[in-house]
């Protein structure tokens, strides 16, 4: 009973499976150089598509493929792709080796020592371990820690698969076994009977259930674990080789040579041999064919194609005009059909046959269209259901209605006519022409009272009479069609986008404000939806017609397009081969998507130098992906350095996914680059990489710092060692000066012991002599010897005064020239004045022998005006003036002319050799008074 059960349950699935490849929607093949056969696929986390295949492995990201290989493969097929926690792809080959895939290189697992195995193995990765098939048993490495190790199975494991946290692994012994992280291999009980070859368990589980393949009869069962035991759940034979089974949301997929469908028989792939399928989160599905490599169904809109035995299948859809929720088709073969979308095609009418097609359909209102054929124009009255020609010679190319006036674009010009003479056949029909000079006319629309001309030559307006031409930055607009849409004057161009005219200014819309293209071929309207029909897709214009959709549909693969219409939310388009409709709807809300930085490349070498680059390392290359799966467009990329000096967005070519960036001077950047479609809207978050091109080693602020420190140093030695030599130098000249000094002491105590005593003991006696003397001659020339002994006396304390060391100051030399001023003064009728520095005199070192310049110069000017001046009064001044003491002798005598060789005595030139070796100043004058003034440095100066 069972076994009849599962026959019939497989039969039912079979015909169920027939029955929905029928219905199935069509299947793309995405092009891949060389064509592979396709063996497994995985989703990564990061939304990328792996593929293995026979010639690898590739990473798909919606445009371009990746593909990867490894020298040491001894079998370039590729199979069992999954992802660890490190974002590593896993993969193996039909030659026993184990691969991960790490920044896109292909690796081999050394540990699995697959010289060893007689079969390649079959894997699961279950938290952070991979496990796989030996003929030693089980093999088992971290993916965490890089530990692997083996576990023994009596004749080694040749498939197995997960459920839960468990491996259920099915031996060559036909026994089974299951792994636990942390725990010993246990065996499994089982009453389930099986071939002894053939069978195979495939690495996916739904839920509790998991499933064993026996291709040698065509089976495949489900099964399930429970306690300890294996069950059967269900088998199921088919008629053909069985290829794998895959899960895909929720859904068991049996693969066979010829078809594949899920196990609950609600869908079906028929003819692609596929091997896996997978869904992604925008609905499309993914398919590994052993046929045709990589397909995928997309989760979009479907073309259908419209079937009526009205149509002759010679006959096929010249034009299409969209009026009261109809579409009206004008046929090649000169016949008006009428569509609601719903019921079937209704016939309207036929124009004469030597019309030819009908071209153009316009509306009047109330039923009343002008119809322009090949040849000819027809005014047809829907009340009346009458057809007559109105009588014109060229071809119409355009119609256009405004103030009771019918304008004609033609071949020849543009020409109109009263809307009156349409219904006045008894009067002759009367044209008159707008413009003729013989220019092809191929649309027209009035805005106001201008009418607005598209012209093979450009775009013109006429007002009045008046003709001028419409110009965009200064140049001619190639127009393929205008429209007045709400007031506005909408021109579709060849490569210039969109114009709008509104309120005499132009504004232009193009693919940076959106448009699928800057080459727009058609503009349809109907209902207040605006349509921009491009020559592969089309995209909705907004009611102000100042942006349009963020998305654009594609023509799905229908070509040799002539004519498009919008009704009741479905596009209808005609082709050489039919008429298909398009069900409009929004795609689905983007999921979250990143953009990724695959490799760098710096100076046209892989990037070995981390963030941190050279100075001359300064020429890069970006190459980047992001994972988009659109049938509506296709990737494009802005990038840009954001802290450079030109950080504006650069936009990428079409497919172009490596950016270079040149001629970086040193200094701290950030690469960023974003995915847009191409409408530009961005579609993933940024992808930023931060790096620094360091400075030549004498620019980097390290060298700066040390040679800072350096000269620094090298000042600090050159000021030492000047101030060390200097202060040895001052040293030496402190020595000197002690010696000198502790001389001058020594002598001037010498002098004054014992020479002055002498003196003084002479001077004695020649006094005491000369008063026991008569009044003689000889108490005279005794006397002499006397007051010469006390000249030399007072001279000697002079010269004692200059060499003893501690009167080498400045407040001792004004007090000694203040005493010896008034001693030389004192018996003389010249009045002396001393003018002295009433505040504290400054603690400042005058040498012995400046002092005694200083003394000698001072007391050569007092002697001159005591003895020469014949004065009554005489001044000594004496100032300190900052750094300088300024000494002045002023007297009220009878004068003198200083600069008179005459007169320039001895003592005056004394005075100003002595002041010159001091580097100061003498000045005398002589005028009222005699003046002589003396200006002399404290601090030495040095030549």
């Amino acid at each position: 009973m069972p076994r009849f059960f599962h026959l019939f349950f497989s039969f039912f699935l079979a015909c169920a499976c027939q029955l929905a490849v029928a219905q199935a929607t069509a299947v793309d093949v995405i092009p891949h150089q060389p064509s592979p056969e396709a063996y497994d696929l995985l989703r990564d986390s990061k939304g990328y598509l792996w593929v293995g295949h026979n010639l690898g492995i590739s990473r798909y990201d919606g445009s371009q493929f990746i593909n990867l290989h490894n020298p040491r493969q001894n079998s370039l097929s590729l199979s069992d792709l999954m992802e660890d926690k490190r974002g590593r792809i896993w993969c193996h080959n039909f030659g026993g080796q184990i691969f991960y895939v790490e920044n896109l290189q292909l690796h081999l697992l050394t540990q699995y020592k697959s010289e060893e195995e007689y079969g390649f193995p079959r894997m699961i990765i279950c938290g952070d371990e991979l496990i796989a098939t030996s003929a030693k048993g089980l093999f088992v490495y971290n993916t965490v820690t890089d530990q692997a190790k083996y576990y023994s199975v009596p004749k080694g494991t040749s498939s197995l698969t997960k459920v839960g946290n468990k491996i259920i692994c099915y031996s060559n012994s036909w026994e089974w076994y299951c792994y636990e992280a942390g725990k010993p291999i246990s065996k499994l009980k089982t009453d389930l009977y099986l071939p002894n070859q053939g069978s195979v368990l495939q690495n996916v589980s739904l839920n509790d259930t998991f499933y064993l393949t026996t291709n040698k009869t065509g089976h495949y069962y489900k099964l399930t674990l429970e306690n300890n035991a294996v069950k059967l759940h269900s088998a199921n034979k088919l008629s053909t080789f069985i290829n794998t089974i895959s899960v895909d949301f929720g859904q068991a997929w049996v693969h066979t040579w010829n078809f594949s469908f899920t196990t609950d028989g609600k869908d079906s792939v028929r003819g692609q041999n596929l091997s896996d399928l997978l869904s992604d989160a925008q609905g499309h599905r993914w398919m590994s064919s052993l046929k045709a490599g990589l397909c995928v169904q997309y989760n979009v809109p479907q073309a259908r194609l419209l079937q009526s035995s009205l149509l002759n299948p010679k006959d096929y859809i010249r034009s299409m005009h969209t009026e009261n929720n109809e579409v009206l088709w004008g046929m090649t073969s000169g016949k008006l059909y009428r569509f609601n979308g719903h019921s079937s095609l209704q016939y309207v009418l036929s124009v004469p046959k030597q019309a030819g097609a009908i071209e153009n359909i316009a509306s009047l209102g109330n039923g009343q269209l002008l119809i322009a054929a090949s040849i000819g124009l027809y005014y047809y009255d829907g009340r009346k259901r009458s057809l007559n020609q109105v009588p014109i010679e060229t071809t119409v190319k355009d119609i256009s209605e405004n103030e009771g006036k019918v304008y004609i674009a033609t071949t020849a010009g543009i020409k109109f006519f009263p809307l009156e003479n349409l219904h006045q056949t008894d009067r002759p029909f009367s044209w008159q022409q707008v413009y003729s000079d013989g220019a092809r006319c191929r649309s027209i629309a009035f805005t106001g009272d201008s009418l607005i001309a598209v012209f093979n030559t450009g775009t013109y307006i006429i007002r009045r009479n008046n003709f001028q031409p419409l110009l965009y930055k200064h140049h001619p607009i190639y127009a393929s069609r205008v429209r007045n849409i709400g007031g506005k004057i909408v021109i579709a161009t060849f490569g210039q986008g969109v114009l709008v005219l509104e309120n005499g200014t132009l504004r232009n819309l193009t693919e940076k404000e959106g448009l699928a293209s800057n080459t727009v071929m058609d503009i349809k309207s109907n209902n207040g939806t605006t349509w921009l029909i491009y020559t592969d897709r089309f995209q909705q214009l907004n009611q102000a017609a100042t942006s349009v959709e963020d998305y654009a549909f594609p023509y799905a693969k229908i070509d040799g397009i002539n004519q498009f219409a919008y009704l009741n939310n479905c596009v209808y388009v005609s082709t050489t081969t039919g008429v298909f409709c398009m069900q409009i709807t929004k795609p689905a809300a983007e999921i979250g998507r990143a953009t990724y930085i695959d490799r760098i490349l710096v100076n046209g070498k892989e990037n070995n130098s981390g963030r941190e680059l050279h100075h001359n390392e300064n020429f890069l290359q970006f190459q980047v992906s992001t994972p988009y799966f659109s049938p509506y467009s296709h990737i494009l990329y802005q990038y840009r350095i954001k802290n450079a000096p030109d950080s504006a967005w650069q936009r990428g070519a079409s497919g172009q996914t490596a950016f270079t960036i040149a001629a970086l001077e040193p200094g701290s950047y950030d690469f960023e680059v974003v995915a847009t479609d191409e409408s530009r809207r961005i579609v993933s978050s940024p992808a930023e990489y931060h790096f620094e091109i360091l400075p030549p080693w004498y620019q980097r602020l390290v060298f700066k710092i040390g040679l800072g420190i350096l000269v620094a140093g090298s000042a600090f030695y050159l000021v030492w060692l000047y101030y060390r030599r200097r202060l040895r130098k001052q040293r030496q000249e402190y020595e000197k000066l002690l010696v000198i000094q502790a001389e001058r002491q020594r002598i001037s105590s010498e002098i004054h012991d014992d020479v002055g005593a002498g003196l003084s003991a002479v001077r004695l006696l020649t006094e005491l002599t000369r008063n026991k003397l008569p009044d003689t001659e000889a108490r005279q020339e005794v006397g002499k010897i006397h007051a010469s002994l006390s000249e030399l006396s007072y001279k000697m304390r002079e010269v004692i005064w200059s060499l003893n060391a501690d009167n080498d100051n400045l407040e001792n030399l004004l007090y000694y020239l203040r005493r010896q001023a008034r001693q030389l003064f004192e018996n003389s009728p010249i009045d002396l004045q001393i003018t002295f520095p009433a505040q504290d005199i400054p603690d400042i070192v005058i040498s012995g022998e400046k002092r005694r310049h200083i003394y000698l110069a001072v007391k050569e000017a007092l002697h001159n005006s005591l003895k020469h001046s014949e004065a009554t009064t005489c001044e000594l001044s004496i100032r300190i003036e900052g750094r300088f003491l300024r000494i002045t002798v002023v007297d009220d005598g009878k004068g003198f002319v200083p600069l008179k060789k005459e007169t320039a005595s001895n003592g005056l030139n004394n005075m100003k050799r002595r002041i010159q070796e001091m580097n100061g100043q003498l000045e005398i004058w002589s005028q009222e008074k005699t003046v002589v003034a003396f200006r002399i440095p404290l601090t030495e100066k040095h030549a």
